[in-house]
This record gives C-alpha cells, structure tokens and sequence, in this order.
C-alpha cells in the first residue's frame, strides 16, 4: 500500500518521464476550473465521488498538456499512487487498485472503472487514456517478484505479490473500522475523518467517496489536506530536531485573555472547505507568546480541524 493521488508517468521499463506530481501540488487551478466548467461541476462530482480540484489527476494532466506535452507524448504508463511503483518494480506489471484509482478523478465510482471515451474527449483526454493501468480490487494478488525485481530488492524471484488498496482503504481496515458505522481520525502528513458506508458520501459537505475493497460499500472520508505536515514544517522554522520535541514542549495554556489562534491551511484545504487558495495563519500573535506557545496553537489547530471535518 501507499500514498494515493499521485500521478506518475513511466516509460516501458518502469523508469520516470518526469517527478511525480503528488497529492498536494495545486498547480492545475484554472484546468480544474475549464474542466467542470465544460462537463457540469455537480455531475462530475457524483460520477467521481467528491468535487473535482487542482489535486486531481484530470486537472493535472490538462496541466501537462499545455505545459510540458513532451512529458505526455513520451509516457507509454501512468501509476497513481506510491504502492504500484513498488509492485511494478517487483512484477513488472503496471496496475493501481481501485481505491487508489478513485482518488485520481479518473473513475467511475459506481462502475468501478475508467472514465468512458466519451467523457474523457469532452474534456480533451482521450490522447491520455492508452496510459492507464489495469484496475485491480486491493489486496488482490498482482502477480509475483521477477527475476529483476528479486536483484532490485534483495528477495527471492516467484513470491506473490498483492497490492493492498491505497493508504486510506488499508488504515480504514487496519483500525478495525471496516464495517459500515465506525469513524476514526487519522493523522499523516495529511488527515482525514474516515468511515464505511453503505452509501455514497455527500459531496457537497466535502466528503470523498472511494471504493472499497468490497463491491457495494464505500470509504467515505473528510480530508485535511495538511495535518501533521504542519508539524514538519513547525519543525523547519523552529529549529526544533524533531516533531517529538515540539509536541513534548507544547504545554496547554489558559489563554482566555490572550488566545492564539492556528489554522492549518498550509497548502490550501479539501475539507470541509474546498480552498486551494486557503493559507495558514497565526491569529492573536503577540510578542509574549514564545515557539512552545506556537506549538501548542499548531496542535490545536489541527485539532480543530478535524472536528470541523
């Protein structure tokens, strides 16, 4: 398993045309913009599982074709997340479990496959459509570890190998939460209130839905786009040598005559606001307020926005 949302373009040996373009690159602002302008913001979003933004794979690749179409027009593969570049290297085959895929805008939710030709010509992405990987449900076995992949990382050639669905499909069931009724909170680098449903989330509330593992539920969850990321970068800015030590010095305050105030919007917001514009910020700063006061506001805030979630 691994990071999702990622849009990864290879060539036939496995090796990148260009760096990754990650979950939390908002570049693709205005293509997100012409795309739901061109096919119905609200339709797609139904069809997807969750509004359509600059972190799309959609958006981003409307982004290389105006920007850097050489990368497209070299690309033979696309992967979408951090776990099918592991599998690949290992097997040799390029697929992305479905959960992942679902993160991509690519998908159809309820068919649980690629978006249809037709679609993908309105919006000027037929030329991209030979790139996509097989779909596989995740923890399905993907194939077994070649005699390359066995030399690259040290492992016997014949193992199976199965790709787990992306991160938040493999938290979500390692938190035991895998059953229609049960919420959690997770913290990464990003950060998500998460649970299965029965149902497609509401996308309108800022709720993602992705598919399950199983074929008629879905995880639905409310994305932070910066939680503990926040953190890191608290960590550069402070000196501090690590995330431990800002978290161990953070000590509570009664700040009823003196709040401080953090919001965690460092790379804009997914959930419940849908902002890529949104930008963090220290509230009530004031010159008695030291790093350990920032820290705390940090933690808070990040807090906060999970419950806001």
């Amino acid at each position: 398993t691994g990071q999702m949302q990622d849009l990864i373009l290879l060539d036939d040996a496995g090796e990148a045309i260009r760096p990754a373009i990650l979950y939390n690159d908002t570049r693709a602002t205005t293509e997100a913009v012409w795309i739901n302008d061109r096919v119905g913001r609200d339709w797609l979003a139904q069809v997807t599982g969750y509004e359509q933004d600059a972190g799309s794979l959609l958006t981003k690749f409307r982004w290389l074709a105006a920007h850097e179409p050489q990368s497209l027009a070299s690309a033979t593969h696309l992967l979408t997340g951090a776990g099918d570049v592991v599998a690949q290297r290992l097997t040799g085959v390029f697929v992305t479990d479905t959960t992942t895929a679902g993160t991509t805008g690519l998908l159809d939710l309820q068919r649980r496959t690629w978006l249809d030709e037709r679609t993908l010509a309105t919006i000027e992405l037929a030329p991209t459509r030979h790139l996509y990987p097989t779909l596989t449900p995740g923890g399905g076995q993907v194939g077994v570890v070649h005699e390359q992949g066995a030399a690259a990382f040290g492992v016997r050639a014949g193992i199976p190998v199965h790709l787990g669905p992306g991160d938040a499909g493999a938290i979500t069931i390692g938190m035991q939460a895998n059953m229609p009724g049960l919420p959690y909170a997770y913290i990464g680098t990003s950060g998500w209130i998460g649970a299965v449903s029965l149902e497609q989330g509401d996308y309108k509330q800022g709720v993602w839905s992705l598919p399950d593992i199983i074929s008629d539920t879905f995880f639905c969850l409310a994305p932070l786009l910066t939680a503990g990321g926040n953190f890191e970068w608290m960590t550069q800015i402070t000196g501090a040598p690590d995330v431990a030590t800002l978290i161990a010095k953070a000590v509570p305050h009664d700040w009823s005559r003196d709040p401080l105030i953090y919001l965690p919007y460092l790379n804009g917001e997914r959930s419940p606001i849908k902002d890529p514009f949104a930008r963090g910020a220290f509230i009530g700063l004031s010159a008695a307020h030291t790093s350990d006061d920032l820290s705390y506001a940090v933690l808070q805030g990040v807090a906060f926005a999970l419950r806001h979630a």
